[in-house]
């Protein structure tokens, strides 16, 4: 079957309950990039105690796995429908579920038991994803099979007895919010949103720091700028290596729109030129904020300093993200009452590496 570049590009948040200790909504993302393939399993349980979670639990990660074959579904949904029904023995407790299998071919099935149906943005126009029941184990299963395009946003918004509209232009920090205010800060059952965005895979160069070895800056530069996509250059010696690269005159600027983030400049040929250590701590801030609340959205969406623009290009555009760290040692962190060091540095990548993966992010990370 012939495949193409898209992939889904999948946000959510979740508004816990009053009380609540255990999330009882959960969002699971499986990608094997093999095969072209995502897996966005979202389980909405509720009043389920620690054994009823684990429980579940393993019947989510069946379903995952079966993401080689499609075919394999309905051993998998006969899996978790036995475990929803020894989850339901219990009193007071309910399961429900919402599975999207995409395709890099552009088909998307769609799985759903006792859960709000799917809603498709296409065009700009808002239309429910057409569905049919089949009996799984004696249980109504919602399936369903559409052809995606680039563009074709799907949603989902699961919250219990307690319907809550939502506009599909929102970003979802600002819908949870709603669903807060709604809710007057508290809630007796979870809230939570989905968006699943299918676009075509776009591929995002950072390079950071000079090489350990100063005669491998041509090998590091050759790697950096054979790859296709965008490219950002983080740092000052790494940005002077890069201009001479390029042979392209450096731009600095001493014009801070954050009064806590160094200037950006300007070399031809680079996306992005920005400090180095204190700027990508900034982004590693809004990276981790990014995966609770989002409460920092309307900084980074709409700054114009370096780590906001990093942000973005690294949040919003990027599928996949090529590190390239240097692993050379900075004389003027040396000095103990400097707060950089060369570990900080390297903690900084793997850290930020780390939660764009839990993004969804393809990452690769090489060190010179």
């Amino acid at each position: 079957m012939k495949t193409n570049n898209l992939c889904a590009d999948i946000g959510y948040l979740s508004l816990e309950h009053v009380d609540e200790v255990l999330c009882a909504d959960r969002v699971k993302v499986a990608d094997d990039p093999a095969r072209g393939t995502t897996v966005l399993i979202v389980d909405d349980s509720l009043n389920k105690s620690a054994e009823e979670n684990d429980l579940l639990n393993y019947a989510v990660e069946a379903l995952s796995a079966t993401q080689a074959s499609m075919s394999n579904f309905e051993d998998a949904l006969r899996n978790i429908a036995q475990k929803i029904r020894c989850c339901a023995t219990q009193e007071g407790v309910r399961s429900s579920f919402t599975v999207f299998h995409v395709s890099n071919n552009g088909y998307v099935c769609i799985i759903q038991y006792d859960n709000p149906g799917v809603i498709l943005m296409r065009d700009g126009r808002l239309t429910d994803v057409p569905c049919e029941i089949r009996t799984v184990s004696d249980m109504p299963i919602k399936t369903g099979i559409i052809f995606v395009a680039e563009g074709d946003e799907l949603f989902l918004a699961m919250n219990g007895d307690k319907r809550i509209g939502f506009n599909a232009d929102e970003p979802l920090s600002i819908t949870l919010n709603k669903a807060k205010y709604l809710h007057k800060g508290e809630t007796d059952n979870p809230a939570s949103f989905c968006r699943v965005r299918i676009r075509d895979r776009k591929t995002v160069n950072l390079l950071f720091g000079p090489p350990r070895d100063r005669s491998d800056c041509k090998r590091m530069m050759d790697l950096f700028f054979s790859n296709e996509g965008r490219y950002i250059v983080c740092g000052g010696t790494s940005a002077g290596i890069a201009s001479d690269y390029l042979k392209k005159p450096l731009k600095t600027s001493i014009l801070y729109l954050d009064p806590e983030i160094p200037p950006t400049a300007e070399i031809e040929g680079v996306d992005l030129v920005t400090e180095g250590v204190i700027t990508v701590k900034r982004v590693l801030d809004y990276a981790k904020n990014h995966l609770e609340d989002n409460s920092s959205y309307g900084v980074w969406s709409q700054g114009q300093d370096g780590a906001s623009k990093i942000a973005r290009m690294l949040f919003e555009e990027a599928t996949d993200i090529n590190f390239f760290v240097g692993r050379a040692i900075n004389p003027a962190h040396q000095d103990p009452k400097s707060p950089i060091s060369f570990n900080v540095k390297m903690k900084l990548v793997e850290e930020l590496a780390d939660c764009l993966k839990k993004m969804g992010k393809k990452i690769k990370v090489s060190y010179f």
